[in-house]
């Protein structure tokens, strides 16, 4: 078994007390990231901190995730006590958002972007997640004061998790209203667990994205990488029992793992069925409390990939 086990690193602390301006920088903002690049990785860290709350939260649909990363430092509110969760992101916005809370580094704006002034506040940061590959542009433009939409947010959640585009077809109400280049990614990212529909069963591509939101999936990532939390990867042989509840478990170094994916990750579920019987190796988080299924630990679980 091989334990990852979470580092407490200043570089991540710096990154996300910095993330208390990237959710509603104004305009002409201080704020440019430092020059020198940074390659992207994902290193497990914890940031604890009081829970803080806001005037304008209480009752919300993501109240607890806004909670969680504003404990954190990841997220602020406004000097009147708000968090204004339903107040739209710019493209900008989440260059800012992505690159302190993966810690990236900027090297020099460059010309990349015609729209994107050198001096600007975001410009380091637009520089550093293009070089990483996370958001680019159209036709030279970026477009850094465009208010960021759902399906341009289900491409980039997808780029962060390090999950390529599957050949799926979106199930949503309205699925033909999102864009032929993002079909794939909507629909990635919804059988991924990172997005999902706004109700009725529809998707709303091209509504703007809310800090709200934006917190949310800001959470399912951090869950995804492991940021928060210590993570755990386990290989054996993959099996599917039928004891007690039906489950999935690994056999690996004489100990049994019951495997848990969670139930908003089609893809995960997939993977499982596809590599029973075969040796894997599974990554998710080692749960406590009541165990109905009395086989070993319980690993509820985030990635599953073939150790062969």
């Amino acid at each position: 078994m091989r334990l990852r086990r979470s580092l407490l690193q200043l570089t991540a602390l710096v990154a996300a007390l910095a993330l208390i301006q990237a959710l509603y920088l104004p305009a002409g903002a201080a704020g440019a990231l430092p020059q020198g690049r940074a390659a992207l990785k994902h290193t497990n860290y914890a940031v604890f901190g009081l829970r803080k709350e806001f005037t304008d939260t209480a009752g919300h649909w993501a109240a607890e995730e806004i909670g969680v990363l504003a404990a954190r430092g990841v997220i602020s509110g406004y000097p009147d006590g708000s968090f204004r969760p339903e107040k739209p992101l710019t493209r900008a916005e989440l260059a800012a958002l992505l690159a302190r809370f993966l810690g990236l580094k900027a090297t020099a704006p460059g010309d990349a972007f015609g729209d994107v002034p050198p001096g600007a506040w975001y410009a380091g940061a637009v520089a550093a997640v293009r070089e990483e590959g996370l958001m680019s542009g159209a036709g030279g433009k970026f477009r850094p004061h465009a208010t960021l939409t759902r399906e341009e947010l289900a491409a980039v959640a997808l780029r962060v998790a390090g999950i390529g585009t599957r050949d799926l077809a979106p199930t949503f109400a309205d699925a033909q209203m999102i864009a032929p280049w993002a079909r794939q990614a909507v629909a990635t990212a919804a059988a991924a667990g990172l997005m999902s529909g706004v109700g009725e069963n529809r998707f709303a591509p091209r509504a703007p994205v809310t800090r709200a939101q934006a917190a949310a999936i800001l959470c399912r990532l951090a869950e995804r990488l492991g940021l928060y939390t210590e993570t755990v990867t386990v290989t054996g042989k993959l099996v599917w029992s039928a004891v007690e509840k039906p489950h999935w478990e690994l056999e690996a170094d004489g100990e049994t793992y019951v495997l848990l994916p969670d139930a908003a990750d089609k893809l995960a579920a997939a993977l499982l069925r596809e590599y029973e019987g075969r040796r894997v190796a599974a990554t998710g988080y080692l749960l406590a409390g009541p165990d109905i299924y009395m086989r070993g630990p319980l690993l509820q679980v985030l990635e599953v990939a073939p150790a062969e």
